[in-house]
């Protein structure tokens, strides 16, 4: 899930929710049994929806390939 939100629409939880309800869904509706996530290191705010959605930050800074010509630096969550 990737997701980007306009600045009014920050700070009040729709990530969180959106995110909570997906995995809810994932978990209960398919045989799905590990959900992993990638954040940029400097994007606290995504780290911690996912922090509150029951993720764990498994690696940090490590480079990911997210179709840029080099590849980022992303911290690796998984639930």
């Amino acid at each position: 899930m990737g997701y980007r939100l306009r600045e009014k629409c920050q700070g009040r939880g729709v990530a969180t929710e959106a995110l909570r309800i997906m995995v809810d869904y994932l978990y209960t509706k398919t045989d799905i049994e590990i959900i992993t996530a990638s954040t940029l290191p400097d994007n606290q705010a995504s780290a911690n929806v996912l922090i509150k959605n029951g993720f764990n930050l498994v690696v940090h800074n490590s480079p990911e390939d997210w179709g840029y010509e080099n590849p980022l630096p992303t911290d690796k969550w998984i639930r």
